[in-house]
């Protein structure tokens, strides 16, 4: 359960669920006990009592209990401006900043004073004392001769046209940021102090000490700090202050029932890097977010899409809907996804909202994998790159650009995905999507862009180990990721992420070119070197995945031979100075090839290993698990039919991408659990409907074998998967005991038609 960008602890929402239950404690006692259970403060330490009491409307509807009566507290105390304006000693002054002596510009720290500035405020300040939300600092302005004025800062508001559209901010970047942002509400002189100069005096002098007493007083240090002043008035004194008018605003306020003067807006930085500060990027480092209580939400969609960092919570629900409604329509054009008008107009203005991208919608899913992530031992990052043709678009579809040889007439993206994988090559989620358009010409320097993909994909599997600190993360590569850079890269990171890719050796490099003759030279230091004088062998039969293409060949098992040992691998020549990297070199070599064809022979190098015929076994079953990303991307366009998508730009058919992808890691992930982990709960990953969906169907077209009716099902995963796969006609044998990812995808698309039928006949 979350409120806002806040998610509760599920033992936190099971306590709270008691105690309205009991309804013994108030309303402020609920949100102090709140509060200290689920560590809700804010940076000094405090609770934030005020913030969650005015959650709890929203939680306890969302467990569909009822709230305390609210009890009243003592009447506040109004402020008579006349009344307080006959009572205050107000100060009067006419003459030079000289002559007026050495002026005090203090936090008002006592009651006393906070009292004192309020009535200023009230009696002399056009529009009152204020009362905006949030944190708040009153400096009282002094001099010998008396008060001479209250100088006020408040919480920056959300949104401010002019300063986001000069900061360049996005929804994100503006959340991120916001608290380093502070506000000058109220800037009050009294009407009898006549001092040139005097106003901008005091806000220089106010803006000298703001970042540091702001922080001693709230726990966050400001960088910047803004006012808006009528736009009929100079502002004179700010702009001698160092302040910087940056717009108007438009005169017309969220939830104002009638237009009101424009305001022109002033900034002014309290440090020099502010700019840059705040228009950094936030960071979105995989694992923030608690675990969900999925118990009374609304399933899988909640599980995957529910733990969204979107700062409007509009876009965060509606995101846990689509994501719902794909699961429940694998495969199909988006007409048939969302059949009502109202719901097509909705989704197609989110795939076209410019404020959500391809990244918000799979980072809550993200999450997700980093619980997946956390039991395991070690997990395989594998990343490899595809393309999706959409060449029959590119007269409607903006955004597209050639997969080929710049002549070539095929059009689309290139999408470069790491999925995460279990050692039994279970897959756990999806950890990035990176997706471009080449243009038209294809310089050296663009493709030494394209080329850093492999470190983006490396820092992934880093971010990973970091959320996941018991588990080793290891990244798997092909040949075209075998570049001296990266490995440098893993090993200056060795503690958070391992490496193993294969060697390329025999194509020309494109981004840093090692020596043409690498294999034959790798192969001498495998010979020569004191190490290898009784290489470790060992034997293992290697499953060789088809192809297709210019290098097309069929599935088969070899029989294979391993030599494992420590190498050191030297620079390219521009690269001299880095020195060597040192890793374990896998010789797989196929000691019987068939007749007729060349013996296959890899070269791998990993960061992990030892010299031990264990460890060469398990570094070539890490790199067999490369396998199960091809297979990956076989689902992702022949089950989702991500290149049959129509929209109108990239930006929108990468967001649909995001959800298909997803949505195809699913069905793999169904067919993998009956293999790699047979024994887990069919609960923990069939839903309650989709079991009994099945089970109906099984009995009613007698498909268990005559043996096997009329006894209970199995309760674990492998025997739901073999009665789902037999739905869509398919039979276990010796051969094939467990069903493939074709055949689950259309049990699944099966499956999900009868769910929506029970449900629609359930719904009154």
């Amino acid at each position: 359960m979350r409120i806002g960008l806040r998610v509760l602890q599920p033992e936190t929402v099971e306590w709270l669920r008691g105690a309205l239950g009991d309804g013994e404690l108030s309303r402020s006692a609920l949100g102090r006990e709140l509060c200290e259970r689920d560590g809700w403060r804010n940076p000094r330490g405090a609770l934030c009592t005020a913030s969650a009491r005015k959650a709890l409307p929203e939680l306890a509807a969302g467990l569909g209990l009822g709230l305390p009566p609210a009890q009243s507290g003592p009447p506040r105390r109004g402020c008579d401006p006349s009344a307080c304006g006959s009572r205050l000693p107000l100060t009067e002054f006419c003459g030079s900043l000289s002559s007026l002596g050495a002026v005090d510009v203090r936090v008002a720290e006592t009651a006393a004073e906070g009292r004192l500035c309020g009535h200023l405020l009230a009696a002399c300040h056009p529009r009152g004392r204020g009362r905006a939300p949030g944190c708040r600092l009153t400096y009282v302005l002094e001099a010998s001769s008396g008060v001479l004025g209250v100088l006020s800062f408040v919480s920056a508001p959300m949104r401010l046209g002019p300063r986001d559209a000069h900061l360049g901010w996005d929804d994100r970047t503006r959340g991120f940021h916001i608290g380093e942002v502070v506000s000058n509400d109220r800037f009050l002189l009294l009407p009898g102090v006549r001092v040139p100069h005097l106003a901008s005096h005091v806000l220089g002098r106010a803006v000298s000490c703001l970042a540091s007493d702001w922080e001693a007083r709230h726990g966050v240090r400001p960088v910047l700090v803004e006012t808006c002043v009528e736009a009929s008035r100079p502002a004179t004194s700010y702009r001698a202050a160092g302040w910087r008018c940056v717009g108007r605003t438009s005169g017309l306020p969220p939830g104002a029932s009638a237009p009101v003067a424009p305001k022109g807006v002033w900034l002014r930085g309290l440090a020099s890097d502010w700019a840059e500060t705040l228009r950094r990027p936030p960071s979105r480092a995989p694992g923030s977010f608690p675990a969900l209580d999925a118990a009374d939400e609304s399933g899988w969609a909640w599980r995957e899409f529910g733990r969204s960092d979107m700062a409007d919570g509009r876009l965060r629900s509606r995101l846990v809907r689509l994501g719902s409604a794909w699961a429940r329509h694998p495969g199909e054009p988006l007409p048939a996804v969302f059949p009502g008008s109202a719901e097509q107009q909705a989704v197609y203005r989110f795939l076209h909202n410019k404020k959500v991208a391809g990244e918000d919608i799979l980072q809550p899913h993200r999450e997700a994998l980093v619980e997946r992530c956390r039991p395991e031992s070690a997990v395989l990052l594998v990343q490899d790159t595809t393309t999706l043709n959409y060449t029959g678009l590119r007269e409607s579809t903006a955004g597209l650009g050639p997969l080929r040889e710049r002549t070539g007439s095929a059009r689309g993206l290139f999408v470069h995905a790491a999925v995460v994988f279990t050692e039994g090559r279970r897959a756990l989620g999806v950890s990035g999507l990176e997706t471009w358009a080449r243009p038209e010409a294809e310089p050296a320097a663009e493709l030494e862009k394209e080329s850093r993909r492999w470190f983006r994909g490396f820092d992934q599997g880093r971010a990973l180990g970091r959320a996941s600190p018991g588990t080793r993360v290891v990244v798997v590569g092909d040949r075209e990721s075998d570049i001296y850079g990266l490995l440098k890269w893993q090993a200056a990171h060795a503690d958070e992420a391992g490496l193993v890719v294969r060697a390329n050796a025999g194509r020309r490099r494109r981004v840093e070119v090692w020596d043409p003759e690498l294999r034959a030279t790798m192969l001498r230091t495998l010979a020569s070197q004191p190490d290898f004088e009784t290489p470790v062998k060992t034997g293992r039969a290697v499953r060789i995945g088809a192809q297709g293409g210019k290098r097309a060949r069929s599935q088969r098992t070899a029989e294979t031979e391993l030599s494992i040992g420590r190498v050191e691998l030297q620079p390219p020549q521009d690269r001299l100075g880095d020195g060597p990297v040192a890793a374990w070199l896998v010789r797989v070599l196929e000691t019987e090839p068939p007749a007729g064809k060349e013996p296959l022979e890899w070269l791998l190098l990993s960061s992990e290993g030892g010299p031990t015929a264990e460890w060469a076994e398990r570094i070539v079953g890490w790199y067999e698990a490369r396998w199960g990303i091809e297979e990956y991307f076989r689902v992702l366009k022949s089950g989702t039919r991500i290149e049959d998508r129509r929209l109108q730009d990239a930006d929108a058919l990468v967001k649909c991408l995001a959800f298909d992808a997803v949505t195809a890691w699913r069905v793999c992930n169904l067919d993998r659990y009956a293999r790699d982990a047979p024994e887990t709960p069919a609960g923990e990953v069939l839903t309650e409907d989709e079991r009994q969906v099945i089970g109906a169907v099984v009995r009613a077209e007698r498909l268990q074998p005559p043996s096997e009716r009329g006894k209970p099902f199995p309760p674990d995963i492998r025997g739901w998967v073999v009665l789902l796969a037999r739905m869509a006609g398919w039979h276990p044998s010796k051969r094939s005991p467990l069903p493939g990812n074709q055949v689950m995808w259309r049990a699944c698309v099966q499956l999900q038609t009868m769910v929506r039928a029970i449900q629609a006949a359930r719904a009154p």
